[in-house]
């Protein structure tokens, strides 16, 4: 049985993500939901943090409270959206500080794409363009449940401890991370530089 938002939050809160298998709750499409069910098969496969990073996934040192931390596949950006193989994927320590997948985000840069990426079926993904990392970001929370919906950037289930996000990635604006702040129409700015590729 999946834990309710109120319990998973609690779990949350005492030391960690709590970690289940989920179900969409979000009000998607079916065919955004069938979508969202291939995406999280096909990165099962990297569960753990040491599978992303023998498959060539590299810390790109961003870490964000209620995100996580981002791993890119450089050889992976280009112009196109590709469902099963997104560009980054996002970890969060459980209770017991092991990495797990909670998520994965698109990246399309912005020189290879004037408008946002046509992405999922229907018009529940908005994505976000960076202009500090010159991307058109979209997060998919497909291995972790967000309160706040599947696409949304934050999720208030990722808590990480205390002072890990503080040296990277953290929002221009304290607003951004109000609960209105953490909706998928905001657009977030962040303080970190890192060359696309990794470089």
């Amino acid at each position: 049985m999946r834990p309710t938002t109120s319990t998973a939050l609690m779990l949350a809160l005492l030391g960690g993500v709590t970690l289940a298998p989920i179900a969409c709750s979000d009000p998607v499409g079916p065919d955004t939901d069938d979508q969202l069910a291939t995406v999280r098969d096909a990165t099962e496969a990297f569960a753990s943090l040491d599978a992303a990073l023998a498959a060539g996934y590299v810390d790109i040192n961003v870490v964000m409270q209620n995100m996580g931390h981002h791993y890119l596949k450089a050889d992976l950006l280009d112009g196109e959206f590709e469902l099963e193989r997104p560009e980054i994927l996002v970890y969060a320590p459980d209770a017991g500080g092991t990495m797990r997948l909670v998520a994965v985000e698109y990246a399309v840069p912005l020189d290879l794409a004037v408008n946002a990426p046509a992405g999922f079926k229907g018009n529940d993904d908005v994505w976000d363009r960076n202009e500090t990392f010159q991307l058109w970001t979209l997060h998919a929370w497909v291995h972790l449940e967000n309160p706040d919906g599947v696409f949304a950037p934050f999720n208030p289930m990722v808590v990480l401890p205390s002072g890990e996000a503080a040296a990277t990635g953290t929002p221009t604006d304290d607003a951004s991370l109000s609960a209105s702040g953490r909706s998928r129409q905001n657009h977030v700015s962040f303080r970190h530089s890192v060359a696309v590729g990794g470089e």
